[in-house]
């Protein structure tokens, strides 16, 4: 589980290293050519959830669907597993 963790932080690291250097050096919608006529490199901001979903919502509304589900309570199912949603039965 520890290296899981080590891994897990390596990358949310490099993540955050490379979002601040595309945010130093890229403009907004200015494509960067990398391979002439083949490949090039575009910032652009997405303010939804991934792919965009609910862009047009408060970033106060996003936080809640993107953080509710994760928070909402959960109870022992019958066959042991503790993923089951509370349901009142």
């Amino acid at each position: 589980m520890t290296a899981v963790l080590a891994v897990a932080a390596v990358v949310v690291a490099l993540d955050q290293i490379v979002k601040v250097i595309v945010l130093d050096r890229l403009t907004v919608g200015v494509p960067v050519p990398i391979i002439d006529g083949f490949l090039s490199f575009t910032l652009v901001m997405n303010p939804g959830l991934a792919f965009g979903l609910l862009g047009g919502l408060p970033t106060a509304w996003r936080w809640l669907v993107a953080v509710g589900p994760s928070t909402s309570p959960t109870r022992p199912s019958r066959s042991g597993s503790r993923c089951s949603p509370c349901v009142s039965s």
